[in-house]
């Protein structure tokens, strides 16, 4: 699983350092961390797994894990109550407070930005399509 998911994330960035010798635009580059938070939720998953079947199976290393968390979850019960909000204020704080795409999307819908582009846009195309001269003008977009 560990390799499968390294070797897909490198592959990634493959086409785009081959090409231009970047890690690609900012927006791809946004893709690429939430693709991350998913494969790492995979793999954390995956082994987790592993782990308790290796623990079923009283293997000395997984049994010393299970036994770490069991003592951890105990001592610190009444902490690990609160980690699931905490997991919920990470991920909204990481959409939010970074300057990449999502917020930026998410700002421009708000403010209205986003639905003056698609008209300015629609316009365009359809003054493309009925076009019948050979050059057309068309005016700067605004947005």
């Amino acid at each position: 699983c560990i390799l499968i998911t390294v070797t897909l994330y490198s592959s990634f960035f493959f086409a785009h350092s081959y090409a231009m010798g970047t890690r690609g635009p900012g927006r791809v580059q946004n893709i690429y961390s939430y693709i991350h938070l998913w494969l790492i939720c995979i793999n954390i998953y995956y082994l987790s797994g592993a782990v308790l079947r290796k623990a079923e199976a009283k293997a000395p290393l997984s049994s010393a894990i299970i036994d770490f968390v069991t003592a951890s979850k105990k001592k610190y019960a009444n902490s690990l109550q609160y980690a699931p909000y905490c997991a919920i204020v990470i991920l909204i704080l990481s959409v939010s407070l970074k300057e990449r795409t999502t917020n930026r999307t998410v700002s421009l819908m708000l403010k209205g930005t986003a639905v003056k582009f698609d008209k300015e846009m629609n316009e365009r195309e359809l003054a493309l399509k009925t076009n019948t001269q050979s050059a057309i003008t068309l005016k700067p977009l605004t947005v």
